[in-house]
């Protein structure tokens, strides 16, 4: 990710909530892509990114961007640490 704007977030926001993450690609060039993302919870909009500008990177190990999704996302330890 290069660049975020308007990121917004509910301040009443506690761990164990439930919520849906949406996402749309507005245009994409060779050397980016922009889009926006928010997560509802219950149908109400929680938090948001109203523009969201991705870098595209050549030569990307796979394997060590899995383990970096992996790590954030805390649903297991990456490989390298096992």
């Amino acid at each position: 990710m290069s660049l975020v704007e308007n990121a917004h977030v509910s301040p009443d926001l506690r761990p164990g909530f439930t919520g849906e993450i949406h996402g749309e690609i507005i245009s994409t060039s060779r050397r980016d892509s922009l889009g926006k993302a928010w997560i509802t919870a219950d149908g109400e909009k929680i938090a948001s990114m109203d523009r969201i500008i991705y870098s595209h990177v050549h030569k990307v190990n796979s394997d060590d961007l899995q383990d970096l999704f992996y790590y954030y996302s805390g649903i297991r330890v990456s490989n390298n640490e096992q």
